[in-house]
């Protein structure tokens, strides 16, 4: 029996309809479960004269790829941000059913996405990482979301894919804090599984969402602590507001944007 066949049949027990505006969809144009309509209305993160480090426009008289000012003063830890869309409708329907709702089989096609972004740059990492979870919050979800996106990004790229970090904490979610909670992390959230693996390695850290990048911040300090010679960050989803480099606080130590789905 052919694919084709099979996936008609599938789609007459199992209509799939679209995470945003519930409209069915077929199998074959079912990319993130959404309709045409809606992934047409995926906003990219900005790309073109856009700040390397912190993802927003820069100025048109700045020359690039350049930080933009905030960003020289106050570098994260990253030496690169890569965000695929903007976290708002449709985007904000994807992300909550691939966390909440056991969509996890959507990190394939948030993964086949990144690797079309970051194709062309492969050859300027070493491995692949996914931001760890709490094991509370695993326990409960039944999967870490970050490494549902990482594994089939690591896999074509051909490039290996490693949970280099473990992480501790109380089990409420960062979705349930606000931003001023967001940003004072308590310390010690992470820890490197094996310094080994990290020293001298350039690391590709894959999360699923970047809002005020606290996150980010501690886990890519951390890798640098243990010897990486250089982290990116890689999202799915990046919220617009104020520059990351505005939100971290003072200089961190070690300094060193939108794919396309087919229909």
């Amino acid at each position: 029996m052919s694919s084709v066949v099979v996936d008609r049949l599938l789609d007459l027990l199992l209509p799939r309809f679209c995470l945003a505006c519930a409209r069915r969809i077929a199998p074959d144009a079912a990319a993130l479960h959404l309709c045409r309509a809606c992934r047409n209305r995926l906003v990219p993160a900005p790309v073109e004269r856009s700040c390397p480090l912190c993802a927003r426009p820069s100025p048109a008289r700045r020359p690039l790829p350049a930080p933009c000012g905030p960003c020289q003063l106050r570098p994260p830890p990253w030496s690169r941000l890569t965000a695929l869309w903007c976290y708002q409708p449709p985007l904000d329907a994807v992300i909550r059913a691939f966390k909440y709702h056991g969509l996890d089989f959507l990190g394939a096609d948030l993964g086949r996405a990144a690797a079309e972004r970051l194709a062309e740059r492969a050859t300027e990492l070493d491995l692949v990482t996914p931001m760890p979870i709490t094991p509370w919050r695993r326990l409960t979800r039944g999967f870490n979301q970050a490494e549902r996106l990482a594994t089939p990004l690591a896999r074509r790229l051909g490039l290996p894919c490693r949970p280099l970090l473990a992480r501790w904490g109380l089990p409420r979610p960062q979705a349930a804090r606000g931003r001023a909670e967001r940003l004072r992390l308590p310390p010690g959230q992470f820890r490197v599984r094996r310094r080994g693996a990290v020293a001298g390695r350039r690391v590709l850290l894959v999360d699923d969402v970047v809002t005020t990048g606290a996150t980010a911040r501690a886990a890519a300090a951390e890798l640098l602590a243990a010897g990486a010679l250089r982290v990116e960050i890689l999202a799915a989803a990046w919220t617009p507001s104020a520059p990351l480099s505005d939100r971290l606080g003072p200089a961190l130590t070690g300094l060193d944007g939108a794919p396309r789905l087919a229909p």
